[in-house]
């Protein structure tokens, strides 16, 4: 989690040191193209996707936390101790190491809340830089079906053409910035989806760690297949040109037509993982079949972790033993 957080942060800066280039490029783009328009309510879409998004990872932080208390809860008498004890099983793996601090406490505290708004934003990112792209191919393709089975001029197929192909060169221009930050989004969204499977063989004795789990479980689920649509939508918008293409009169078949018809039926355009896959909506099916494969051995190896007052116990036990408070 901790080290999601620290890649999360080294990739947004670097990412920062390309972004001028990247918005200037994406302005040319935008003014090059302003006749099919500007994307209708598109700024509306931003706000709300982002405000559901984090609000949902607002309410699944609070859940966690309301967890972590009632853990703390069953080896404290409260007051002060209560808050000690629930930062020491928040940050187990620093304060089994080194003694309890007020200083050290507050510093985890506010990484802890930096590295979970990370793996949101990080997730949320993607997810409107798709949308932007996405949008920018669908003016395009609107435009071009009114033309759809209509004789038009060589003008007509190579202007669209050339814009086609501006769009082309952005969505590669942004790849190359954000690729690595596909790539952590889906693989870490992939380990903590594995991780709750492998806690969903736990038996909870409390109703805050059921409804907690649950919640949280459906939250990265729904995060996670919505990053993967959003993010193949680009690779989809970019497809729908070709049906157009595939209607021109057969006496209106141009050069033009041809030289865009094999554009769009071999370019492929996707936002990447680091080029080690484009994003599609196989993806999902990836994602899908890891999942399932995943639970199947869960089950065959019957691994499971008694979450009973036995193990609270002799978490009690292992909180007061020691150096950790």
């Amino acid at each position: 989690f901790y080290i999601t957080g620290l890649a999360c942060s080294t990739l947004f800066l670097k990412l920062g040191t390309k972004w001028p280039e990247l918005a200037l490029l994406w302005q040319w783009t935008e003014h090059s193209q302003i006749r099919y328009g500007y994307p209708k309510n598109l700024r509306l879409k931003i706000r709300t996707l982002t405000v559901i998004i984090l609000s949902l990872a607002l309410v699944e932080h609070m859940l966690s936390n309301a967890n972590r208390i009632y853990i703390a809860s069953q080896c404290s008498a409260g007051g002060f101790d209560l808050v000690r004890r629930y930062i020491v099983v928040t940050h187990r793996h620093v304060f089994g190491v080194i003694g309890y601090s007020t200083v050290m406490a507050m510093f985890t505290s506010v990484v802890n809340i930096i590295s979970s708004l990370y793996w949101s934003y990080a997730d949320v990112f993607v997810m409107l830089i798709s949308m932007a792209l996405a949008s920018r191919f669908r003016l395009l393709n609107l435009y071009l079906k009114q033309a759809k089975g209509k004789v038009r001029s060589e003008d007509f197929w190579r202007s669209a053409r050339e814009d086609y192909n501006s769009l082309s060169r952005l969505t590669s221009s942004v790849d190359s910035c954000v690729s690595s930050i596909v790539l952590l989004c889906f693989a870490t969204d992939l380990f903590f989806i594995c991780q709750q499977l492998l806690n969903s063989m736990n038996h909870y004795v409390s109703t805050i760690q059921t409804v907690y789990f649950y919640l949280s479980f459906g939250y990265l689920l729904l995060r996670t297949i919505a990053m993967a649509l959003y993010a193949a939508s680009v690779y989809d918008e970019s497809r729908v040109a070709k049906d157009v293409l595939y209607a021109v009169p057969a006496h209106n078949y141009q050069v033009e037509v041809h030289r865009f018809l094999v554009q769009v039926a071999t370019d492929n355009i996707a936002l990447t993982g680091l080029n080690f896959f484009p994003v599609t909506r196989t993806v999902l099916l990836t994602l899908a079949g890891t999942i399932v494969t995943y639970e199947v051995v869960l089950v065959q190896f019957g691994t499971t972790s008694d979450n009973s007052s036995s193990n609270m116990t002799a978490l009690c036990l292992d909180l007061t033993g020691g150096h950790v408070l």
